[in-house]
């Protein structure tokens, strides 16, 4: 599997990073996940200076979404003003919001005792599932975070019966006990907050 070191990437200052924001305690800080995707905009929009303001909403497939406020008082031609997108997810007391410029997914899961080897064979490839066989839990949830985060990037549930591949998928290597993953076409930077 492809293992990104914990460290920031950079990519041209003319377009905004993608960054995921992790917060180990965020079930205990925050009331919901969207309280805490609304406080990574926030920085988010700090960190990059754009002066847009941001409309958090759910799509009807139920993933999160953003689109530009417009009111009459918005300035005709804000030129630090442009499309974001937007991936959440949480396990435990875990929370991430993945903020960027493209399309991004983003899925973190607390690793756990839990029947995997069935879910393996129900959802991964079949040599998928014999390396989970062999390796144990930790690589099951390797692919897994893979998984969701693709799926999240297309706007459909891991659930939804469409199969989506795992080879943009960036396992990112970040501290012990739990897996994360991020689907994105350029870098990205983490911020645990």
């Amino acid at each position: 599997s492809t293992l990104f070191p914990y460290t920031t990437l950079f990519r041209s200052a003319l377009a905004c990073m993608n960054t995921i924001y992790v917060s180990k305690d965020g079930k205990k800080k925050y009331e919901s996940s969207k309280e805490f995707a609304l406080h990574c905009i926030d920085i988010y929009r700090r960190e990059n200076d754009i002066e847009a303001e941001y409309e958090f909403f759910y799509e009807d497939s139920g993933a999160p979404a953003l689109k530009v406020k417009t009111n009459e008082k918005l300035r005709v031609g804000m030129e630090k003003s442009h499309d974001l997108f937007i991936s959440i997810s949480h396990s435990k007391d875990y929370l991430v919001a993945a903020l960027g410029d493209e399309k991004i997914g983003v899925d973190i899961e607390v690793i756990r005792d839990l029947k995997y080897i069935g879910i393996a064979e129900k959802f991964f490839s079949e040599e998928e599932a014999i390396d989970v066989s062999k390796n144990g839990i930790k690589r099951f949830f390797e692919y897994w975070v893979r998984y969701e985060a693709s799926h999240k990037r297309q706007g459909i549930g891991i659930f939804s019966g469409h199969k989506v591949g795992i080879e943009d998928a960036k396992l990112l290597k970040v501290g012990e006990g739990f897996c994360l993953a991020v689907v994105c076409n350029g870098d990205c930077k983490i911020n645990f907050i």
